[in-house]
């Protein structure tokens, strides 16, 4: 388990050694210099606000073997791109809460539920896709400051009606788009 990244160390990028399988709570948080993390295979835990409010954060890479991700994941980070891998079913509270340069996510077929303020506030979010044949049930506020009528949703082929008639995601953009 890493604890904790070490005050001080230089460098704007950190590779998490191959041997972590959990990033401690708030093990990153409020790092002010990284701009990009790697996150090894193996890691399978995420505690609460490990990567919370590094405000500079720009690329993560994210590996299949994660299952368990905490609140705040990468909340007021500066991340463009998020794929969260199979195998996650919740998304905990603040999960990209406040990360203004989203652009892309794209979210497992394992995922059940999000708590709340789950992408609030990232407001250039282009396009989401939920690879989960049920709509997962969103927390209140979930895309609290985003317009989404203007965000493109990818859902599965035969999940369109169901995604259609689901609270909050039935305000995506029209037509959503479809997966393979």
């Amino acid at each position: 388990k890493l604890i904790r990244y070490p005050n001080g160390k230089t460098g704007t990028s950190y590779t998490v050694p191959a041997s972590v399988r959990a990033l401690g709570e708030s093990s990153f948080s409020s790092n002010g210099t990284l701009t990009a993390i790697v996150l090894q295979e193996g890691l399978t835990t995420v505690e609460d606000n490990a990567l919370h409010y590094c405000l500079n954060l720009q690329t993560v890479s994210i590996p299949s073997s994660l299952t368990s991700i905490g609140e705040r994941f990468l909340c007021s980070s500066k991340v463009e791109h998020v794929k969260i891998p199979e195998g996650v079913t919740e998304l905990k509270s603040q999960f990209l809460d406040e990360c203004s340069e989203l652009k892309t996510l794209e979210l497992p077929a394992s995922l059940t539920t999000t708590d709340d303020y789950f992408c609030k506030s990232c407001t250039k979010l282009q396009s989401v896709t939920c690879k989960a044949a049920t709509p997962p049930a969103l927390g209140g506020e979930a895309f609290s400051g985003v317009v989404l009528a203007g965000v493109t949703l990818k859902v599965p082929t035969a999940s369109v009606s169901a995604y259609q008639s689901a609270p909050i995601w039935k305000d995506f953009k029209k037509p959503f788009l479809t997966l393979p």
